[in-house]
């Protein structure tokens, strides 16, 4: 079975990352606003307000019950001084990739919208799972909105090959992830870190990304990528319908222990942020 499927070229795969989207300039610019050693905030402040997309996105994220700041953030200054660089960074990432991963993904079952919200869900419980706040919350919210980006690609590399791809998960009932590596040689967590680095993002979120499957292989940055892992597997529950109180039986007992969290713990977050994920900030 596994000879069967058409295995996409290298080149075609590069051709693929090559078009998507590149990062918009404005978004660029205040990635390196904020990452800047002598970082302005009015400066940052200017570049956002540039873009009136970039703006409203902004605004309807940070204000979102997810995010979990109490004060309203009604402008873009207020953003930057309640919020903060970092986060300021992640937001302007958020806007510019929900058109992106808003795609429908057919050979993932993925209608226009899942992979959004999804990658969305995964990103506020990650920034939740690291305390809530600080670089390291904002590192963890971007490495769970792109943590599936590669789907993007392999959904339009493979086409109708989704089919066998995913008849062998069922039948071999493991995971779509292992299906991939299998048939493929590689999943969309790899291509997902191809894509990341082509937008220059930091090495270690490269590395979380394309390892968000397998966290114990991280080298970099092992606690973030438990974080994206658990974020991931609790996300998926909720989708499914499974309570609060049941998710840490699908827990893996290592990211657990990775982020310090109980399965007590655990159940008390989900309960807390569960009810958080239902609506998509961006569509109010």
């Amino acid at each position: 079975m596994a000879e069967t499927i058409a295995r996409p070229s290298v080149e075609e795969l590069a051709a693929a990352v090559g078009r998507l989207p590149a990062l918009p300039a404005t978004v660029r610019a205040v990635m390196d606003a904020c990452d800047g050693q002598e970082a302005d905030s009015r400066d940052v402040a200017r570049l956002i307000l540039s873009d009136q997309g970039l703006t409203a996105n902004l605004l309807r994220l940070a204000n979102s019950a997810a995010y979990g700041h109490r004060r309203r953030v009604s402008t873009v200054s207020d953003a930057v001084v309640i919020m903060g660089l970092s986060a300021v960074k992640s937001l302007a990432i958020s806007g510019h990739t929900a058109q992106l991963l808003g795609r429908s993904l057919p050979g993932y079952e993925m209608q226009r919208g899942d992979l959004w919200r999804h990658s969305l869900s995964v990103a506020f419980l990650s920034r939740r799972l690291t305390g809530g706040g600080g670089a390291a919350a904002e590192e963890a919210f971007v490495a769970g909105l792109l943590h599936d980006v590669g789907k993007v690609v392999l959904s339009e590399a493979l086409g109708d090959a989704f089919d066998e791809l995913t008849h062998v998960a069922q039948s071999g009932r493991c995971s779509l992830s292992d299906s991939e590596r299998d048939m493929l040689g590689f999943d969309h967590a790899d291509l997902g870190a191809r894509i990341a680095a082509t937008w220059g993002f930091p090495e270690r979120l490269v590395e979380v990304i394309g390892l968000h499957h397998r966290p114990e292989e991280a080298a970099s940055a092992p606690d973030l990528a438990a974080c994206v892992a658990l974020a991931d597997t609790v996300s998926h529950a909720l989708a499914g319908g499974i309570g609060a109180g049941d998710i840490h039986h699908l827990a893996d007992p290592g990211h657990l222990d990775a982020l310090g969290l109980d399965e007590i713990g655990l159940s008390r977050l989900v309960a807390e942020m569960a009810p958080l994920l239902t609506t998509d900030p961006l569509a109010e």
